[in-house]
């Protein structure tokens, strides 16, 4: 608009430059209000043109912003819905299966994704208690041994656990990538395999632990394998067969309290997460609760 005023303005000027050889002064007059009259139109339509440009530029704006505020609310329904259907999942199970979890059950089944309108919804739920508890290190020396297993196992430096000791609680296991002295790689090799619960005496449950956190906990080379040998056969252990093991199953059970439902939607190309940590118990007359004990709307999928 601004090139297109500047043209017409010296087209104009050019104009008058002609005509001053030929007019009378009279003529010469009048040629310049109309000239100067011509140029004030034209700056009055970029003026006008260049407002009505900002109000649409501003206009687009607001709709985006719309747009993503409904997109927004839209995949947070999703996010709720996922989580409400993870807790009737958990209590269903526990109703089923009081005393075991382990991951045949329906609740650790629910991985697929699901499409919905206008994008798609993915959600897992983990136990949380088939990692090691960052939390119990500083309940007794076999907890500390057992890290220790677990850390030369994934061939990190000796260094790592009284890095980790020095810490007397962790709320969360990604507060190890705040520890001073630990690199990236040896936060990242640990992450998988560690949760921070909020019970120093909570306990492992060997049918959902990795098997470098199960050897870990079962050293021994043949308590190991008939502990392997169950999973194959069976998929889990009852409690009989984790206490015929052979060796100490202290620290250690068949069936979990913590659980972690990872949900993400996707709405209009836009993401959004929900990560719910939950805590399912059963009170003295045989009733089942499960409540959220922490929300979370980042992290990684």
């Amino acid at each position: 608009i601004g090139s297109s005023f500047i043209h017409l303005t010296q087209l104009v000027l050019n104009k008058k430059r002609k005509h001053y050889s030929v007019f009378h002064p009279a003529d010469m007059n009048k040629s310049s209000e109309r000239g100067a009259a011509l140029i004030t139109v034209l700056f009055i339509v970029m003026i006008a043109s260049l407002v009505v440009m900002g109000l649409l530029s501003r206009q687009r704006l607001d709709i985006e912003r719309t747009r993503s505020v409904l997109s927004q609310a839209e995949a947070m329904s999703y996010l709720s819905g996922a989580e409400e259907l993870a807790r009737q999942t958990l209590l269903a199970d526990a109703v089923l299966m009081p005393e075991l979890n382990y991951p045949g059950q329906r609740w650790a089944r629910l991985t697929q994704g699901i499409p919905v309108e206008n994008g798609t919804l993915a959600f897992r739920i983990e136990d949380m208690q088939g990692r090691f508890n960052l939390n119990s290190l500083h309940e007794n020396e076999a907890q500390k041994a057992r890290f220790i297993q677990l850390v030369k196992s994934l061939q990190l430096r000796d260094e790592v656990t009284p890095l980790i000791l020095a810490v007397p609680a962790f709320t969360d296991s990604s507060e190890l990538r705040a520890i001073e002295g630990l690199v990236p790689d040896e936060v990242t090799a640990l992450l998988p395999y560690v949760i921070a619960l909020p019970e120093r005496q909570s306990m492992l449950n060997i049918n959902t632990a990795s098997e470098k956190v199960l050897r870990a906990y079962i050293p021994d080379d043949n308590a190991y394998t008939r502990v392997m040998d169950t999973f194959a056969k069976k998929g889990f252990l009852d409690k009989a067969q984790l206490n015929g093991i052979g060796v100490s199953t202290k620290g250690m059970t068949v069936s979990s309290q913590y659980f972690r439902l990872i949900a993400r939607a996707e709405i209009a190309g836009r993401a959004s997460q929900l990560t719910s940590d939950m805590r399912r118990v059963t009170d003295i007359i045989g009733r089942v609760h499960l409540t959220v004990i922490r929300r979370n709307t980042s992290g990684a999928w």
